[in-house]
């Protein structure tokens, strides 16, 4: 399927196989594909596909019911084209379609709609960002007055987010190893969505849901925290346990829907902000520039 996106608009089909026609029972061409969607999933699915025509492939997995019965799971991948002189972009899409019974198709048209059971970003390196990043002037690194004070401030900022993360979270039972398990499973659950600054900032105002987020395995926690691996096993299976994480097939999760309230996860990340605001003020008033 072709679609030409217009980025938080439209994504109108300009060409639907005839294989999908049939597995969707319905004829696609001329369509905007996001008329299709239930209005509780079309704000994050427009943010979806606007990610893709701002420049990265998304892979997604699907379980989808059959019309002759029992569930079917594949792959869709989904890559952007450059982009019209108006801004629109043609996104291809290719679906992975291959169940034991060829005839079988979708039960309904709703089955393709709704959030798929995985979803995976994948970043287009551009040329620019292929650049390596400008290094501070010689002169800065070698100040070891502005060092002392950055490190010094570093110190605080991490003495002050870590004491308010143990106000929050100790009541889950998670001491200080537990809460850096959990942030680390966290942050690589959604480091495909992160990687690119257009992604993330259309997805700066919401917890990522479980489907988007990539399971991380035992050992590569290990391997980021440098905490001995069977520390990490016992640790993260008591926070599945308790209702924290959550493991799949792909590996471990930090649930959308983990026991720690929402609001409260929502009202550390506005002190975190805080926190980084006060560090970059601190640094300015004390003299250090980057």
């Amino acid at each position: 399927m072709v679609c030409a996106v217009k980025p938080d608009r439209s994504a109108k089909v300009t060409f639907a196989g005839q294989e999908l026609t049939r597995i969707v029972g319905r004829k696609l061409t001329g369509l905007d594909w996001l008329s299709l969607i239930p209005a509780k999933y079309l704000p994050e699915r427009m943010q979806r596909t606007a990610s893709v025509a701002g420049g990265a492939i998304l892979r997604t997995i699907r379980q989808v019911t059959l019309n002759r019965g029992g569930k079917y799971t594949f792959e869709i991948i989904s890559v952007p084209l450059r982009p019209d002189r108006d801004g629109t972009v043609e996104v291809s899409t290719f679906f992975d379609w291959n169940p034991p019974d060829k005839k079988a198709v979708l039960l309904s048209l709703g089955e393709i709609v709704k959030p798929p059971a995985l979803a995976e970003f994948i970043t287009i390196v551009r040329s620019e960002s292929a650049k390596s990043p400008p290094r501070p002037a010689e002169r800065e690194l070698k100040d070891e007055h502005q060092v002392k004070v950055t490190s010094q401030a570093a110190v605080r900022f991490v003495m002050n987010f870590m004491r308010e993360a143990m106000k929050a979270y100790s009541a889950a039972g998670l001491d200080p190893t537990d809460y850096l398990i959990a942030i680390t499973i966290d942050s690589q659950n959604v480091a495909h969505v992160q990687s690119d600054p257009n992604i993330s900032h259309r997805y700066a105002g919401l917890i990522d849901p479980d489907w988007m987020r990539r399971g991380i395995s035992r050992a590569a926690v290990s391997r980021t925290t440098h905490i001995p691996l069977e520390t990490v096993r016992r640790r993260i299976n008591r926070m599945i346990e308790k209702g924290i994480l959550r493991e799949r097939r792909d590996g471990i999760i930090l649930s959308y829907g983990n026991r720690i309230d929402i609001s409260l996860r929502t009202g550390k990340m506005r002190f975190d902000t805080h926190l980084v605001e006060q560090l970059a003020a601190e640094l300015h008033a004390r003299g250090v520039v980057f």
